[in-house]
C-alpha cells in the first residue's frame, strides 16, 4: 500500500482527504495555472491574428492549430510518458509553453509562423497531458482517484472561466502581446513549482515493462504507435476511449457555434454568458456527481447524463430567449460529469507501465475531436443555420446516450458469457 493510501485509510473520500495526498495540491495548482494561461493565450492569439489580418478564417485556423496537431504527438511521443521522469516532463512541457508564449509576444511573426509555433506546441500536448494524468493516478490512493480526477476537471472548468475573464480584461487594457507575456510568466511559475511540490519518489518508481538501464536510448518513434495499437486492441480500453471521445466531440461542436447562435437570437450582448454557460455547467456537474454520488450511482448515471448533454443542445432548435438558452446550456453541460462514472474502469483496464501513454491517447482523441467537431459544425451551420446545427449535435448525442441505455439493459438482461482474457480489467497493485 502506498503512503497516501495509508494516510487516508478506508474512509469515504472527501475533498479534504484528496488534498492531503502528498503532491496532489501542487499538481492541482500547476494544472490550474496551465489551463488559465492556455485559455488566456488562445484569446490573445485570436485577437492578435484577427487584428493583423482581418481574416476570421485565419483566426479560426490559429485556434484549430492548438488541437488538430495533437494527433501527431499522440501517435509518436506518448510512449515517453512511461519512460522519462514525470518531473522532467512536467517541467519541460511548461518550459516549452513559456518559450512559445514569449516568442509569440516578443517577435512580430507572420501569421503562418504564428500558426506553426502553436501547432508545434500542440504536437507535444498529449505527452504532457498523459504524464500529468498518470502522475495523479500514482499520487492518489485508489479510493480517492475518481474524486481527485473530479477536482482536476473542476479546476480546469474554473481556470477556463478565469482565463477567459482575465484574458478579456488584459487584451482590452494592455493589448494581445502583453497578455501573451503574462501567459509566459504563468508557465514559468509552473516550471518552478514542479521540483518543489512533487515528491522524489515519482522518479524512482518503475514505469513500464521496459529495461530500466537506458529507456531513452531504447526509445523509438514507432514505440508509441505500437503501444497505442496494443491498447486499442483491448476491447474494454477501446470501448471506454470511444465513450470518452464521442460525447465531448459532439458537445464542443455545438458549443463552438455560440457566436452565430447569439447573432441568430439577436442577443450578441449575451455572448459572454452563453460561452460561460458551458464551463460553469461542467463545474456544477463535477461537484454534484463527484462529491455527492457514490460509485454505483456514478456508473448508473453515465447514460442519463450523456442524454442530458444532448437535450441541452437540442433545445437550441426552439431558439429560446438568451437567458433561457444560458440556463439550458448550463444544465446540459453538467452532463459532462458522466465521465466520472467510468474513469476508475479506464485506469483499471490499462496495464501497469502504460498509464501515461493511455492517458496521452485519451487526450489525443479528445483534443482531435475538439478540432474536428467545430469545423464540421461550422460547415453544417452555413447550410442549415446555427440553431439547427447546434440542435443536430444535441440530437445525435441523445441518440448515442440511448444506445448506451440499450447496451446496459441488454448486458443486465442477457445471458452471462465468459470474459475473454483481453477484456479482463487489470488489477493495479497499491
Amino acid at each position: 500500500m502506498t503512503d497516501t493510501a495509508a494516510d487516508t485509510g478506508s474512509a469515504s473520500p472527501t475533498y479534504t482527504r484528496v488534498l492531503r495526498a502528498r503532491g496532489f495540491p501542487g499538481l492541482l495548482t500547476m494544472w490550474t495555472l496551465t489551463i488559465t494561461a492556455t485559455s488566456l493565450q488562445v484569446m490573445a492569439l485570436s485577437v492578435l491574428v484577427y487584428d493583423s489580418t482581418g481574416s476570421a478564417t485565419l483566426a479560426s485556423t490559429t485556434f484549430a492549430a492548438g488541437f488538430l496537431p495533437q494527433v501527431v504527438g499522440g501517435f509518436t511521443l506518448t510512449s515517453l510518458a512511461d519512460r522519462w521522469s514525470p518531473r522532467v516532463l512536467l517541467a519541460g512541457g511548461a518550459a516549452l509553453r513559456a518559450a512559445a508564449a514569449f516568442i509569440l509576444a516578443a517577435a512580430p511573426l507572420p501569421t503562418a509562423a504564428v500558426i506553426a509555433v502553436v501547432a508545434l506546441v500542440a504536437t507535444t500536448s498529449p505527452l504532457f497531458t498523459g504524464v500529468q494524468s498518470a502522475t495523479a493516478a500514482r499520487i492518489l490512493p485508489p479510493e480517492s482517484y475518481v474524486l481527485g480526477r473530479s477536482m482536476l476537471t473542476m479546476a480546469a472548468s474554473g481556470a477556463q472561466l478565469g482565463g477567459l475573464a482575465v484574458g478579456g480584461a488584459l487584451v482590452s487594457l494592455c493589448g494581445a502581446r502583453p497578455a501573451l507575456l503574462v501567459c509566459a510568466g504563468a508557465f514559468c511559475l509552473v516550471v518552478l513549482l514542479v521540483p518543489t511540490t512533487l515528491r522524489d519518489q515519482l522518479d524512482r518508481e518503475p514505469g513500464a515493462d521496459h529495461e530500466a538501464s537506458s529507456p531513452v536510448a531504447r526509445w523509438r518513434w514507432s514505440d508509441s504507435w505500437r503501444t497505442n495499437r496494443r491498447l486499442l486492441a483491448r476491447p474494454q480500453v477501446r470501448s471506454l476511449l470511444f465513450l470518452f471521445w464521442v460525447p465531448p466531440t459532439l458537445f464542443v461542436a455545438g458549443e463552438s457555434l455560440m457566436v452565430p447562435y447569439a447573432d441568430q437570437l439577436r442577443a450578441p450582448h449575451q455572448l459572454g454568458l452563453l460561452l460561460a454557460a458551458f464551463p460553469a455547467g461542467a463545474l456544477i456537474g463535477d461537484v454534484v456527481v463527484g462529491r455527492w454520488c457514490r460509485e454505483g450511482a456514478q456508473r448508473r448515471l453515465v447514460a442519463p447524463l450523456v442524454c442530458l448533454m444532448g437535450v441541452g443542445l437540442a433545445t437550441a432548435l426552439l431558439q429560446p430567449p438568451g437567458l433561457v438558452s444560458v440556463a439550458l446550456f448550463t444544465l446540459g453541460s453538467a452532463g459532462l460529469a458522466y465521465q466520472l462514472g467510468r474513469q476508475r474502469d479506464f485506469l483499471d483496464a490499462v496495464p501497469d507501465g502504460q498509464q501515461g501513454q493511455a492517458f496521452g491517447l485519451l487526450s489525443t482523441g479528445t483534443m482531435t475531436g475538439q478540432g474536428v467537431g467545430p469545423v464540421a459544425a461550422g460547415l453544417l451551420a452555413d447550410r442549415i443555420g446555427a440553431s439547427a446545427a447546434v440542435a443536430a449535435a444535441g440530437t445525435i448525442l441523445v441518440g448515442y446516450g440511448l444506445t448506451l441505455v440499450a447496451r446496459e439493459w441488454h448486458a443486465a438482461c442477457g445471458p452471462a458469457r465468459p470474459v475473454a482474457a483481453s477484456e479482463r480489467p487489470h488489477t493495479r497493485s497499491t
